[in-house]
This record gives structure tokens, sequence and C-alpha cells, in this order.
């Protein structure tokens, strides 16, 4: 099975929570090591994990999928997806730990249209592995039944679906608060000039993000906030069609999601 991401959308956790409890079974962000696990008869299960397969965290891939059937003609393909209004804070999160100082609204203005467009992904890897192959996963669901939605990617892989129940940390890590993040774009402003003067000491700030967080976001949550109101319709705008396609081939109900939809603000 192929787990291509995306970024926050569970990845980590079903590479840290599940995939580690499947018998007779190796995962890997490793291309090369996943063709040679495939060949190894003492496994009943091999797992290439890694959400740059999806994107560039600039751009979606989805030529990617022609590569990968290449390599792995008779793969599964696991696809997660998110919320588009959520999924962009979670990026940009990324974004600010490499030490940026790009706003919110100019990140978004970047990307949007670029990346996460979910449904030329899952068109490009139905193309290429078969409509039957690809198993789409929205985070959403993840979040709010972690053991069926466990269950079903079990099912999906050939493996046992009771593994499912085992799992003893079943939350999937929420994204940073908005305080966080606005926080983190002023430091970044703050030590910029440090990238130029002294690298090492830039990148070893950048890495370690937001000491206490959580303690931020509780404290400042309600009064630094992240432009929305000026984002949102931007990601509507962009997005609306294309859930829509993907929407309708999963069967999902839009009154159980805050994706951009057509006449769904």
């Amino acid at each position: 099975m192929i787990h291509i991401g995306y970024h926050r959308t569970g990845t980590s956790f079903l590479q840290t929570a599940l995939f580690p409890l499947i018998p007779d079974c190796v995962s890997t962000a490793d291309m090369h090591e996943a063709e040679r696990r495939v060949a190894d008869p003492g496994l009943r299960l091999a797992i290439l994990t890694n959400e740059s397969l999806s994107n560039d965290l600039v751009h979606d891939t989805p030529d990617v999928a022609r590569e990968l059937a290449r390599r792995f003609p008779a793969a599964r393909i696991l696809i997660g997806i998110r919320s588009q209004y959520s999924v962009m804070r979670g990026i940009y999160h990324l974004h600010l730990k490499t030490g940026a100082t790009e706003s919110y609204e100019a990140f978004v203005k970047s990307r949007c249209g670029r990346l996460f467009d979910y449904a030329r992904t899952i068109d490009a890897y139905r193309d290429a592995f078969g409509l039957d192959n690809v198993f789409v996963l929205p985070h959403e669901d993840l979040v709010r039944d972690p053991v069926g939605c466990m269950a079903a990617v079990l099912r999906f892989a050939g493996a046992d679906p009771g593994i499912a129940g085992k799992v003893v940390n079943r939350q999937v890590k929420p994204s940073a608060g908005d305080a966080t993040m606005r926080l983190l774009h002023q430091r970044n402003r703050i030590v910029a000039p440090l990238r130029r003067l002294w690298p090492r000491a830039h990148s070893r700030i950048a890495y370690y993000g937001m000491p206490g967080a959580r303690l931020v976001d509780r404290l400042f949550g309600s009064r630094l906030r992240l432009p929305m109101e000026r984002v949102r319709p931007l990601i509507h705008a962009a997005y609306a069609d294309s859930n829509a396609r993907v929407f309708a081939s999963l069967g999902l109900n839009a009154a159980n999601y805050d994706y951009p939809l057509p006449g769904k603000a």
C-alpha cells in the first residue's frame, strides 16, 4: 500500500499509532526500501508512506502517480484529505517553523489552486491504479471515528481490521492555534537578520517553534487571530468546484463537512 499524505491529514498518527501494529508488515518513507521490501517473501504487507509524494508544500504533484504505478503496479493507494480552510492553517504552521516571514494571507494567495486540489490528485491515482485501488480518507472522519477509520484502512490494505481496537493513542494531534502562529510570525520577522548573519542560530530558533504553544493559545487565542474573514473567500473560490467533484465521487454529505463547496460559503 502507498500512503501519499496529504500533510496534516493524520499521516503521522497512522504512521506511529497504527502501521507498526500490523503483523508481518514494514512501513517506510523511502521508495527504494519499499521496492526491496515488496520482494521480501517473509512480509505480508509493505507500506510506502510519505506526504511528499502528494505535494512539495507549494504545488500538488499528481504526475508522481505514473512513476509509482511503474514501480508498484499492484499497489493500493491511500489518500488523506482535509478541508482547505483548516489544512492551509496547518501548512502555514509548518512554513513558519522554517523561519518564514510571509503573512498568512500572502501564503494562501501563493498556494490557492496549486496545492490541495484533491480532485486532480485523486483522478491521477485512479487513472494510474484503478478506481477500486484508491481509498480516500477525510481527516474529519478520522478525528470523529478513529477506530472505524483505522479499521477501514486496514481492510483496504488487506490486514486484520481488528488491529484498530488495539491502538492505545486514538487522538489525532490538533493543529497549533491562531495565537501561536501570529506570535511565530512576529518572532520570525524579528530574528530574520540572523538568517544571513548567523544561519545556524536562525535555523535552531525556527526549528523549536513556540515553547508553551498550548498555553499561548489559551491565553491569547481570543485576541490574536489569523485573518480568516479575508482568506476564506479566496479559498472558497479556488476549491469549491474541485471539491464538489470529490464529494460526488465519494458520496459524502456536504452538511457533515466544512469544505469549500458551491453554495456553501
